[in-house]
């Protein structure tokens, strides 16, 4: 038996960090030529939040700046007198976004976007002067 309706219901959802940025004090140990330390402070990420639901054929994106704080650590190795070498991790929580969408039958579709990050960088240091 064929049922007039279809019952399944397909949504994707989708998120892209456009660009972060922090405001964070640094603070840690020094063993020789290493720096161990950890960093804590405020961030804000411009995030996009995407939901489609391709049963209904409805889609929707929200591009938003969103605050919150960041905590991480890291080394920072002295190489030698001008360069330096360093590795960090940030955890970047930009709270959450609550969303939903109303399809073409009238039914609401939902769902609740957890603007988090995590970031590994590396870099490489030359200290300019003497």
């Amino acid at each position: 038996m064929n049922s007039p309706f279809n019952l399944t219901n397909t949504i994707i959802f989708s998120q892209k960090t456009d660009w972060y940025g922090t405001a964070r004090g640094r603070f840690g140990v020094t063993t020789g030529p290493a720096l161990f330390y950890g960093t804590a402070g405020a961030a804000w990420v411009r995030v996009r939040d995407g939901m489609a639901n391709t049963t209904l054929g409805v889609s929707d994106i929200q591009s938003r700046t969103a605050s919150g704080w960041t905590i991480g650590g890291g080394t920072e190795i002295a190489l030698d007198a001008r360069w330096s070498a360093k590795l960090d991790f940030l955890y970047i929580d930009a709270g959450h976004n609550q969303r939903t969408v109303t399809g073409n039958g009238g039914f609401p579709n939902g769902g609740n976007f957890a603007d988090r990050f995590e970031v590994v960088r590396a870099g490489l240091s030359y200290k300019l002067g003497g």
